[in-house]
């Protein structure tokens, strides 16, 4: 480029993780963003635990637009729009519904096998996930999940299974997959 060229600005990357997971999740991808991009390009990278998950509160969620509501207000009190939005999964079909509502806040959108956009799910998958109270039992249930099962492994899910330790968040869970999934199929 020429001296004195405008540049694109470094919005946020803003990163909205699945059900049943957290921010934590995210880690890998900006290990390789940072990589790729240098770590100085600049793009703060930010994780929204959706409501019941990670270190969010364990608020009850009624139905999507709830949920999708819930999102709307983390986006707006944390004030950094613009934002590169990245959603995989239910954060997916929240990333969809957040560029609905906020359009101005978000500069590009990607999405990561996006939940929403049919009726059909994995309730066995969700089940599995509310069920499963120990590590050895969680891991086959994210085995199934993902294209290679083999890249998860025992400490992948011995870390997933301490996320998902307390009876609450479990519990609070299982209330939003039957409001998001009832009888195992996507209800939004």
């Amino acid at each position: 480029g020429t001296a004195g060229a405008a540049h694109a600005p470094a919005w946020p990357v803003l990163m909205l993780h699945g059900f049943g997971a957290d921010g934590t999740i995210w880690q890998p991808l900006e290990s390789a963003l940072d990589h790729a991009l240098g770590a100085g390009h600049g793009h703060e990278m930010l994780r929204i635990d959706l409501p019941g998950h990670g270190r969010s509160p364990r608020r009850r969620i009624a139905g999507f637009a709830a949920l999708a509501r819930a999102v709307v207000e983390a986006v707006d009190a944390a004030d950094c729009a613009p934002v590169h939005l990245v959603g995989h999964s239910l954060g997916g079909a929240v990333a969809l519904a957040l560029a609905d509502i906020r359009p101005r806040a978000i500069a590009t959108l990607t999405l990561i096998a996006p939940a929403g956009l049919g009726p059909e799910i994995d309730g066995e998958v969700l089940a599995g996930l509310g069920r499963a109270r120990r590590a050895a039992s969680l891991a086959p249930w994210l085995r199934r999940m993902v294209g290679d099962g083999a890249l998860i492994s025992d400490d992948y899910a011995r870390a997933a299974m301490r996320g998902r330790a307390g009876a609450e968040l479990r519990a609070v869970q299982a209330d939003m997959a039957e409001a998001l999934f009832p009888d195992g199929v996507q209800g939004f």
